[in-house]
């Protein structure tokens, strides 16, 4: 379905990619892209530059031509069902991951996401829906990641080992 919600999924620093996902929303609001979508940063507090994060986002969001929205309260479990929600669209954008968990729960609930291509995330995915859903990253290939979203949809992806696989392989250790 039609994205109208484009969710920031992660800790709010820039280790996460807080912003160079800000640098995104900057030119898509550049190109009239984003007024009728809602930009909502879903993940806890942290600080940027010596800057809490909240004040950080507050001071970019200022110029954008859309609403915004922050949620830094949420339980794992509530995040994973507000992500679930038709019309909204994950974006992970982390620079550096080891474990990106928040890529693995996305997969296993079919959460529609967009994610960089760093570190280990790659990994996770079916190789035939990485081109769908990884972005080099950097901002102008997040925009450009998100504007095939907003013309083509965005499926849940399937995970690059399948579950039973997984569960017979850690029977077979223990």
């Amino acid at each position: 379905g039609d994205v109208r919600e484009i969710v920031f999924f992660g800790r709010q620093e820039q280790r996460k990619g807080l912003g160079l996902f800000c640098d995104a929303i900057d030119i898509l609001h550049s190109k009239g892209n984003i007024v009728d979508i809602r930009v909502t940063f879903l993940g806890k507090f942290d600080v940027i530059d010596g800057i809490p994060s909240g004040v950080y986002l507050a001071e970019r969001a200022r110029q954008w031509d859309c609403s915004t929205r922050i949620i830094r309260t949420y339980s794992q479990p509530d995040a994973l069902h507000y992500l679930s929600q038709p019309g909204i669209l994950a974006v992970i954008p982390s620079l550096a991951e080891n474990s990106p968990c928040v890529v693995a729960e996305c997969i296993e609930m079919g959460i529609p996401f967009l994610a960089a291509d760093s570190g280990v995330t790659r990994e996770l995915i079916d190789p035939s829906n990485r081109d769908a859903c990884l972005f080099a990253p950097d901002p102008t290939a997040l925009v450009n990641a998100i504007g095939t979203v907003f013309a083509e949809g965005q499926l849940p992806v399937g995970p690059a080992v399948a579950r039973e696989q997984t569960l017979a392989a850690w029977r077979d250790v223990f």
